[in-house]
This record gives C-alpha cells, sequence and structure tokens, in this order.
C-alpha cells in the first residue's frame, strides 16, 4: 500500500486507493469462454471500470482539451462486456474496534537506507458497499458472465461442466 501511494496516490487518500486495489483485484478475475467450433474455445475477459460520472477532471483531459488535434475520438467508445463499480457507501465499525492500540511494524527508506519501524497504532475497521453493473450485450453473455461471477464467489461452481451426450 505505501509504495503505491508514495509513486501513484498524488491525491494522498487512503480511500482512493482501496478503490484501485478493488479493481486490480477485479483485473483478469472474470471472464468466460466463447465456443468457436467444435474443439475452439476464445477466452472473454470482463474489464471493471470506477464509475466516472461527474468526474471533472476525467471528462476535461479526454473531450476537452484539444482532443480533436491529437486525433482522439470524442464520444463513447466503452467496450461491451465491461463492469462498473461506484462507492455508495462508508460506515465506521465502532464494534469491531476492540484494542485501543495495536503494534504495526513497517519498513520505510529513511536516508536512504532501509529500516523497520515499530509503533503503536489505532486501527479504524470501516464498512464500505460498492455497487456493481456489469453492462452485456445480451441474455446469453449475461447468463455467461453470472456463471462466471458465481464461480469466482463460490468455488464449488468450477466444478460444474455442461456435457454433450
Amino acid at each position: 500500500m505505501s509504495a503505491y501511494n508514495q509513486e501513484f496516490n498524488k491525491d494522498n487518500t487512503i480511500l482512493r486507493y482501496i478503490i484501485v486495489a478493488l479493481l486490480a483485484e477485479l483485473k483478469d478475475k472474470v471472464y468466460y469462454y466463447n465456443q468457436i467450433d467444435e474443439d475452439t474455445l476464445k477466452k472473454i475477459p470482463i474489464p471493471f471500470f470506477y464509475s466516472i460520472t461527474g468526474d471533472g477532471r476525467f471528462l476535461m483531459d479526454n473531450f476537452l482539451w484539444g482532443a480533436e488535434e491529437a486525433g482522439k475520438a470524442i464520444g463513447d467508445y466503452e467496450s461491451v462486456p465491461r463492469g462498473i463499480i461506484q462507492l455508495t457507501g462508508i460506515s465506521i465499525d465502532s464494534g469491531n474496534q476492540t484494542n485501543k492500540f495495536a503494534r504495526g511494524e513497517f519498513v520505510q527508506e529513511w536516508e536512504g537506507i532501509l529500516k523497520t519501524f515499530s509503533m503503536e497504532t489505532n486501527f479504524l475497521p470501516l464498512n464500505i458497499s460498492f455497487d456493481c453493473t456489469v453492462v452485456c450485450s445480451s441474455n446469453l453473455e449475461m447468463l455467461k458472465v453470472t456463471e462466471s461471477l458465481m464461480s469466482k464467489i463460490y468455488k464449488f461452481i468450477e466444478n460444474f461442466r455442461i456435457h454433450k451426450f
């Protein structure tokens, strides 16, 4: 977490990192197979994105500042199928905050040398909820995506296959 925050988290917020970590966890994990012919299967990955509704910086960067001159397409060109997640709620779970202070250790570079630091810290348990929408182009694709999601959540479904008799 700290390596990501030092290099990429320019907004300096942990909640943003949680969203990025969720997207990274979903990357390349949800997919299904299309049967091309009797012996060939094609893997169809489902990318996940964060909802950009109302994100002014993204819209200005991609659609306002010289998009036509740079040869970029103006308009919506999102892939199908795709998953869209949106943060819907954050709350503090004070019932799970058992010990006021817990000992934690971390390694950080200090004046060119890696050092291990030990500290007493107070953890803040959070309940964070997300909504996820998967956009599909057909009912058959929706069923395949649903099966893929169920197989990721419940591992026993991976062993279930439909056989042709």
